[in-house]
């Protein structure tokens, strides 16, 4: 947890003065009890039973008696005396176990373990200002790069659950200047407000004040942008908008001859996942048939199914238009791959089948809209509110009236992951055919919308997590060059190798079978090699292109540093 760069100083915020004050009380109450019992059992002793005692056996007895653990050695014979030893006990167990430790020890205990950290010693820092999904899907890669970071939240319980996961964070109104101060808003390196738009402004106005830092700020409403601009926010992103153009594009780019959404990796290297076509001339093929890498250069590094991820698939795996193949290569080569998909056996370019939905017409469903009008795509638009069809896209009547079974795609983008997977599983169920992207609000979310039928599932809080990484840290820290994230859990990295990998081969180090991480390129001398053979030799000023899961990648880290 970067312990040496973001300490935490804990601080105590429960209320010591009235715990003190119940405890003087009671303490107060108790020796006034152990005093009236120990003159009432001298004054019995000496008239009902005629004996006596000290003052020392007295208060003895009494302790003894009201703790219940009277040992018999001092006992009362008489009906007076043993009712007085009955009175003493009860009074004990009301004292100790019905006061001091309900009001007392209790409350005491409870706020010893909830007590919360409320400054901090962070430096060189991120400040995230509100704690929700888009924040923890950013804060594992900001641990895996080594960037120090601090959250501040005003909500109690949700501190004490990051507190209890070991996330450096703070409790705290961020809109207080004491607090961002707290927070060591001066020392940070940059400072990203993550909460509602009205709340973001008001803590850029105070933030602005106490740091030269970089101010990002989330919006939900890019039209509230302007407002947040000039409240002192230096950076505005709508991650709304940009999951929405991130849509937009996946379902054009199928029927589009402009090559959108390629990610680029070291040199002129890229990795673009391409769409299958059910009339392309490689659908039904094998890759070995298809031929992609003789006929455009690009190398078929793996294969999606629905959620699944195969890693340099066999030869004789079939291409669908259910799969996506995922490829590597320089922009020509990938440019050659997607016009091959295009085209059908005789050379001439696929049709759109049937028209496009887009169910939700809210930010993400407007800019997708936008996209697919700039490519000349037709479509039908659902939404409660307003739109060609009026109502929900979960009810089965409402997507007849869109024209559901003559549709080819439908991109679900409404705001609520419960009616996204209940349209898909409904429009699967109308339309077998069809190819169903959805939006997912929240990461959990994206393995039910796979198993409800989706063929493509877009996270909003990865689409968040990789802009901000890029205004936080466009210059990735270390020996590490460049990390992607391709899906919620799966990511490509590129990793200079160490003394334990040069030299040797990829057969002989078993990477794949040690961490579950697959080479998908050896670059050295300028030259890069996709797909690399067993038998490559990884030499020295070389660079690996590696992908996997998160954890996989942690793993490889680990094992060869």
């Amino acid at each position: 947890m970067y312990a040496a760069e973001v300490s935490v100083e804990s601080s105590k915020v429960f209320a010591m003065k009235p715990f003190r004050k119940s405890l003087l009380i009671f303490l107060a109450a108790a020796t006034l009890l152990v005093v009236v019992y120990s003159l009432v059992f001298l004054f019995l002793m000496a008239s009902a039973e005629g004996r006596s005692y000290t003052i020392v056996d007295a208060v003895y007895w009494v302790i003894a008696t009201m703790t219940t653990q009277g040992l018999g050695d001092i006992v009362f014979v008489s009906s007076a005396g043993r009712m007085f030893a009955v009175l003493v006990m009860l009074t004990g167990i009301i004292l100790f176990f019905a006061i001091l430790i309900p009001l007392v020890v209790t409350p005491v205990l409870q706020s010893v373990r909830g007590s919360v950290p409320t400054k901090s010693k962070a430096q060189d820092h991120v400040l995230i200002v509100g704690y929700n999904t888009m924040a923890e899907a950013i804060i594992e890669d900001f641990e895996e790069r080594g960037l120090p970071y601090l959250v501040v939240h005003d909500d109690r319980e949700v501190v004490e659950a990051l507190v209890e996961r070991k996330i450096p964070c703070i409790l705290g109104d961020p809109a207080d200047e004491v607090t961002l101060r707290n927070a060591q808003i001066e020392r940070a390196h940059k400072v990203v407000l993550n909460q509602s738009d009205e709340k973001n402004a008001i803590v850029a106005l105070a933030a602005k004040k106490l740091t030269r830092a970089d101010i990002i700020g989330l919006v939900d409403d890019m039209s509230n942008a302007v407002y947040l601009l000039y409240a002192g926010a230096d950076k505005v992103v709508s991650p709304k908008q940009l999951l929405g153009i991130d849509i937009g594009h996946k379902a054009a780019m199928p029927i589009t001859h402009r090559l959108v959404g390629t990610t680029p990796l070291i040199g002129s290297l890229r990795i673009f996942e391409l769409p299958i076509l059910g009339e392309s001339g490689i659908n039904g093929l094998s890759i070995e048939e298809a031929k992609i890498r003789e006929r455009t250069g690009a190398t078929v590094i793996g294969m999606w199914k629905r959620s699944k991820l195969t890693f340099n698939p066999a030869a004789s795996e079939i291409i669908t238009d259910t799969t996506v193949l995922l490829l590597i290569g320089t922009k020509k080569q990938l440019d050659a791959a997607k016009e091959l998909s295009m085209c059908r056996l005789d050379g001439t370019y696929c049709a759109i089948r049937g028209h496009y939905i887009v169910a939700g017409y809210g930010d993400v469903g407007k800019r997708a809209s936008k996209v697919l009008r700039s490519n000349g795509i037709e479509h039908i638009i659902i939404d409660k509110h307003q739109g060609d069809v009026v109502g929900s896209s979960a009810d089965m009547t409402i997507l007849r009236q869109a024209g559901i079974t003559e549709a080819s795609t439908l991109l679900v983008t409404v705001n609520n992951d419960l009616d996204a997977i209940y349209t898909t599983l409904v429009a699967r169920k109308l339309n077998p055919q069809i190819d169903i992207i959805c939006r997912a609000v929240r990461p959990r979310a994206v393995e039910k919308l796979y198993q409800a039928g989706a063929d493509y599932v877009v996270s909003q809080s990865v689409v968040a997590g990789q802009v901000l990484l890029k205004f936080v840290d466009p210059r990735p820290r270390g020996t590490q060059l460049r990390e992607v994230l391709l899906s919620e859990d799966m990511k490509v990295v590129e990793y200079p190798p160490g003394p334990s990998l040069v030299g040797r081969s990829l057969e002989d180090l078993k990477i794949r079978s040690r961490t579950g991480c697959t080479v998908i390129a050896v670059t050295a001398s300028g030259a890069t090699i996709p797909n690399p053979d067993p038998h490559q030799v990884i030499p020295e000023d070389s660079f690996l292109t590696v992908i996997g899961t998160r954890e996989q990648i942690r793993e490889f880290k680990r094992v060869f540093g």
